[in-house]
């Protein structure tokens, strides 16, 4: 019954995008030709238009393609929903031994109970069951092992490339709890060798909310605009435009002064006043407020934060910077973050002091373990849902759930429970991700990795932990309460009966997430319906058709590697899982690997730290699923495999122990021998540029010591191996950005690069439609001498909506070249 339920929802879904994908383009393949893009950004487009037959196309067409036209993110996010789809479906050969061990296992259980370990009355026969979870275990550790190599020589090929090593944000480093005497160019060129450019951070706040409240007057100025034009030119449909002036002027002949936008500075109660009037005397106003501000700070005549940002001539020198930290003064001069653009740095934090960064950080961690805990009081309900008939036996007032027909009943205990846990982890992600910004991280990467960990950890105890426990602990309350001794036989007994609830959680995440995912729900309504009633002005018309949707990663890896931690956890418990795990993953990864390709971006780049975390926390289900296995294996009177499985347990923490040793290294930063190898290898690049090490003198190093051996032991064997896969990564990398390794940058952009935006944010130049009565062009020269107002490129219609040109984007107002720092 829930099949046939998720079919009913998705198999329309899918049959509408397959006939809706060709005709709007703008919402299923949009990075083939939004201009936004660059040539290179774009996705060569599918030749093929019929309905289906552009699918083998599609299947030929290589992930490693995404390196071309997608950023690292979006290409390792499609390579782990490959790789999980890969251990599943291997996990699911290795376990059908097992399948066929449950079955026979001469136990009296029945349907899909039969296929558990339960089945299983002899003892000796978990032998199977732990050889078989050996074998499957420890390749999941080779592959994440394989994967995690991979990683990092991707990662190194992509920051070596000739285009990222030179570019600005490759070689800036940014350092927090900065002392005010530090706070000095003239201290930090004699601190650091190979400086060449220093922006000391200045408190933005009160400037801030000036160009805030500037921007927002300037939009509503405009939105006011729009509506006058709009109701001008709806009237000069319904009257005789040849009537007497009412007025003086052009806009009077067909706008009454009740006609005028209104507003109140104070909601509801405030008085009410003419738009257009009251916004362009504020703007009067704040705009050469603004500008005193923004020269003030530019000139450095405003107080400073403790932060600096140091820009250094190569990219060797900056990672040497970034991995250094003051012998004498370890609290000081912090480096926090390196390759980070500015927009993705969080100013208002940069402010903060040590101490109250390590508070916010404690604080947020113990409210995200309130959070945890107040959460499983409704999930431990969904989940008990999943075994309705022990609940009846148990709570006799529930006796009313009997009498309802079998596919109301299936629906209840499989698709319910599913959708209920679905609507309660809703809302779970913007609350980390608002505890993340507000504990004290520093860019917006940070903010990513923070959340996707707790979020992670969320979807563990909550998803998995507290649901299989409700599910299988809830069957045997009573008869625990009656005799305790019965506990742990019991509970081996019952819980793999919450086997059946992941079964319909696979089922749902397979077939109906995956079917939204592609179907676009979101894009087509606010294309096809909120659009054209919500965008009014030419601006929001150009935001809209320009913004790309995207994927939060922060939400997605942590979902996914939930499900995997689950199939993990009952691949030699319940081998079935596996099988709905495949196929679930396997529709999950073409409904992505189409997006990814064809229909969004990656929200916030993390240069693939996201990826390198979610291979970290796929171990999580190797220990739970060895856990579980040794407290079945104790419970049913197995004390050799459990005894076995604990030694398979320690083996696996050493192993993963030793490996986050010597690769942590390579994770967290970049080696120094392959930098140096480089320069070596491209001496057209970097001989004209001095590399820094080696020059400090001997005061210089005795202030400053490395945080760990750069580059760890490993670095050799793994970018100089036989069989590394780093020089094949390195020119794929460099294949895809051709011509001139370094961007040409204007001087004055470089002189201002990582000033706080505020600093720098220009006077928004307002866009209106041009209407040809000549109200627009009046409107221009009453609003000119107070901002820059243009009506060129956008138009009315006879009904007074706004039309505008989505062909020349470069010819447009709000166009503006992208500058890649």
């Amino acid at each position: 019954a829930t099949l046939v339920l998720l079919l009913i929802i998705s198999v329309p879904l899918l049959l509408t995008f397959l006939f809706l994908r060709v005709k709007l383009r703008r919402v299923y393949a949009p990075r083939t030709f939004i201009k936004t893009l660059r040539d290179e950004e774009k996705t060569p487009k599918l030749e093929k238009t019929g309905f289906v037959d552009w699918m083998p196309e599609f299947w030929r067409r290589p992930d490693d393609e995404l390196l071309d036209h997608q950023n690292l993110d979006g290409y390792l996010f499609i390579r782990f929903l490959w790789l999980i789809t890969s251990i599943s479906f291997v996990g699911l050969c290795c376990t059908l031994p097992v399948l066929i061990i449950n079955y026979m296992g001469g136990g009296k259980k029945s349907e899909l109970a039969s296929l558990t370990v339960s089945n299983v009355a002899k003892p000796k026969w978990y032998y199977w069951h732990c050889l078989i979870a050996s074998i499957f275990f420890g390749y999941v550790m080779y592959a994440i092992t394989k994967e995690t190599i991979y990683y990092i020589n991707l990662r190194y090929a992509f920051y070596l490339t000739p285009r990222n090593a030179m570019r600005i944000s490759s070689r800036t480093v940014l350092f927090t709890s900065v002392p005010p005497d530090w706070r000095r160019k003239d201290w930090l060129r004699a601190e650091f060798d190979q400086l060449e450019r220093v922006w000391i951070v200045a408190d933005c706040k009160e400037l801030g909310k000036l160009v805030r409240k500037r921007d927002n007057a300037a939009f509503n100025l405009e939105a006011a605009d729009i509506k006058l034009l709009s109701t001008a030119v709806t009237k000069s449909t319904k009257e005789d435009v040849h009537s007497p002036y009412r007025g003086d002027d052009i806009t009077s002949r067909y706008i009454g002064s009740h006609d005028r936008p209104k507003m109140r500075f104070i909601p509801l109660i405030g008085q009410i006043n003419d738009a257009i009037n009251s916004l362009r005397y504020e703007l009067q106003e704040l705009i050469p407020k603004v500008k005193q501000q923004q020269e003030d700070h530019l000139y450095g005549r405003a107080e400073t934060l403790p932060a600096v940002l140091v820009q250094f001539k190569t990219q060797r020198a900056a990672q040497a910077a970034f991995q250094t930290h003051r012998q004498d003064q370890p609290g000081n001069m912090q480096p926090r973050a390196i390759s980070q653009f500015p927009n993705d740095i969080i100013w208002k934090n940069l402010g903060m002091a040590r101490w109250i960064r390590i508070a916010l950080t404690s604080i947020s961690h113990a409210i995200m373990v309130i959070l945890i805990l107040f959460w499983s009081v409704p999930v431990g309900l969904v989940g008990a849902l999943t075994n309705v008939d022990a609940l009846v036996a148990d709570f006799p007032f529930l006796s009313f759930i009997n009498k309802i027909s079998v596919v109301a009943l299936d629906t209840i205990t499989g698709l319910l429970p599913a959708l209920l846990i679905s609507a309660l982890l809703a809302l779970v992600p913007a609350i980390c991700r608002f505890l993340a910004a507000h504990s004290g991280t520093v860019t917006s990467a940070q903010i990513e990795l923070r959340t996707q960990a707790w979020y992670f950890a969320f979807q563990v105890v909550q998803v998995f932990l507290i649901t299989t426990f409700s599910s299988g602990a809830s069957t045997v309350a009573n008869q625990i309460f009656e005799d305790p001794t019965k506990a742990p036989s019991l509970l081996a007994d019952n819980l793999p009966k919450a086997s059946n609830f992941y079964l319909s959680y696979f089922m749902f995440q397979g077939i109906t997430v995956a079917a939204t995912e592609i179907f676009q729900v979101t894009p087509l309504l606010i294309f096809a319906v909120v659009g054209k009633f919500i965008d009014k002005t030419p601006r929001a018309k150009y935001n809209r058709w320009t913004a790309l949707n995207s994927i939060s990663l922060r939400e997605t890896y942590p979902k996914l590697t939930n499900l995997v931690v689950i199939a993990l956890a009952y691949s030699c418990i319940a081998p079935l899982t596996l099988s709905f795990a495949t196929a679930g993953f396997s529709l999950l990864y073409l409904a992505y690997r189409y997006n990814v390709f064809y229909a969004v971006s990656i929200a916030v780049e993390t240069k693939g730290d996201t990826y390198g975390r979610a291979l970290q926390q796929l171990t999580v289900g190797i220990y739970l699923a060895e856990l579980c296995l040794v407290g079945l294996f104790n419970a049913r009177g197995g004390r050799g495999p459990a005894q076995l499985m604990v030694l398979f347990f320690v083996i696996t923490v050493i192993y993963q122990f030793y490996l986050n040793w010597v690769l942590s290294p390579l994770l967290n930063s970049l080696s120094d021998k392959l930098l140096a190898d480089e320069k070596k290898r491209r001496p057209s690049i970097t001989s004209l540029i001095h590399d820094n090490l080696g020059t400090r003198d001997e005061a210089k190093q005795s202030r400053w010591s490395l945080h760990r051996e750069r580059g760890g032991c490993f670095a050799h064997y793994l970018f100089h191996g036989i069989k590394s896969p780093y020089p094949e990564l390195r020119a794929k990398i460099s294949s895809a950005f051709p011509g001139q390794p370094v961007p040409n940058i204007p001087e004055d952009v470089k002189e201002k690069a990582y000033l706080n935006p505020a600093i720098t944010a220009p006077v928004p130049i307002l866009w209106i439609a041009r209407d040809g009565l000549g109200v627009s062009s009046e409107q221009i020269k009453q609003l000119r001498p107070v901002i820059e107002i243009v009506d060129s490129g956008a138009s009315f219609d006879r009904e007074g909506n706004v039309t505008w040109n989505q062909e020349n984007l470069r010819d447009l107002p709000l166009w503006q070249d992208r500058v890649d720092l």
